[in-house]
């Protein structure tokens, strides 16, 4: 049997449906979703940074599923994580820098 899976960022459920939604922060950056499929037993993952991207390739990537809201939840962080880093499959420094910029004109 697998361990209790470790978060490192903030995760809160949505006060309008606080069974099956939740966001992730990394500080005041809102990074990430969860949320219960409508449609079978499992639960869906985004990026919050996909806006911006315009490589369907890159930003589809950028989402996924996953068995238990836990799980979904360290899938987008290892992803937020790598998309930092450079390291996810197919991001650049460009892809990046249109990530933050998208995210700073939406705080205005």
């Amino acid at each position: 049997m697998q361990g209790e899976i470790k978060l490192k960022y903030r995760w809160k459920r949505h006060p309008g449906d606080p069974e099956t939604l939740f966001h992730g922060d990394d500080g005041d950056r809102r990074m990430g979703r969860v949320q219960k499929a409508v449609a079978g037993s499992y639960w869906l993952w985004f990026m919050n940074f996909q806006h911006g991207i315009n490589d369907p390739a890159v930003a589809i990537s950028l989402n996924g599923a996953a068995e238990s809201a836990r799980e979904a939840a360290a899938a987008c962080e290892r992803c937020y994580d790598a998309v930092l880093d450079l390291t996810w499959p197919g991001m650049t420094a460009a892809h990046r820098a249109r990530l933050f910029a998208h995210e700073h004109q939406n705080r205005r």
